[in-house]
């Protein structure tokens, strides 16, 4: 309908404006950060049932305008269903950026075009073709551990100080999955997915402040 009323050319132009506009502002606010190695590790302790310690590393190398994140350093791929392929390890990391560290900028792959991702093959992250991936948020999960935890490093120093943040408070990779019997004799599984939504992240120190300055 919108093609229909400003034209396609019209329509199109502004998609191609806002992709252009976020990479260009996404650029620009990594270049305000100071430059440098970020590196942040996370832990599971399960895989599926089974108990077994899963590590997920992220090493962010900072120059100018790009980022590389480095994921070399993390658990092989598992015999279980929690394993990744490495697109599906940066939509989560974009969860986190488009929440925080670009919170005001177009949603648009745009914003990608500064970062680029290092997934060694074979690990849970970037897993071979014939591993089990239905339960790929759950192995991704440590994403909303390690990028809050190297990007609030980089922003501490810059503008968007206040929007440093600790790392979601639901750390885990499995959380919330139940089967059974319901009241009526029926068979049920199912996974709660609001937890996920209700976690929170801590705040800034200096904002806390602020605003209890602000108060008094």
């Amino acid at each position: 309908d919108l093609a229909k009323a400003v034209g396609a050319p019209m329509l199109g132009g502004l998609f191609r404006k806002l992709i252009i506009q976020s990479e260009t502002s996404a650029r620009a606010r990594i270049a305000s950060w100071p430059d440098g190695i970020f590196r942040a590790v996370s832990f599971a302790d399960t895989v599926g049932a089974t108990e077994s310690l899963v590590r997920a590393a992220l090493t962010a190398r900072k120059e100018g305008e790009h980022i590389t994140l480095d994921f070399t350093g993390t658990s092989p791929e598992n015999d279980g269903p929690q394993n990744a392929f490495a697109h599906i390890a940066a939509a989560h990391v974009a969860i986190y950026l488009y929440a925080y560290a670009f919170h005001d900028l177009p949603v648009s792959a745009g914003t990608f075009a500064s970062l680029d991702f290092v997934v060694p093959e074979g690990c849970l992250l970037n897993a071979g073709p014939e591993a089990a991936v239905s339960q790929s948020v759950y192995a991704c999960w440590q994403m909303l551990t390690l990028t809050p935890i190297v990007f609030s490093t980089m922003m501490y120093a810059g503008a968007e100080r206040s929007l440093v943040s600790a790392s979601a408070g639901n750390n885990h990779t499995v959380p919330f999955v139940y089967a059974g019997m319901n009241q009526w004799g029926g068979k049920v599984a199912d996974l709660l997915g609001y937890p996920f939504n209700g976690e929170g992240l801590g705040r800034s120190e200096e904002r806390r402040v602020g605003k209890e300055c602000r108060s008094r």
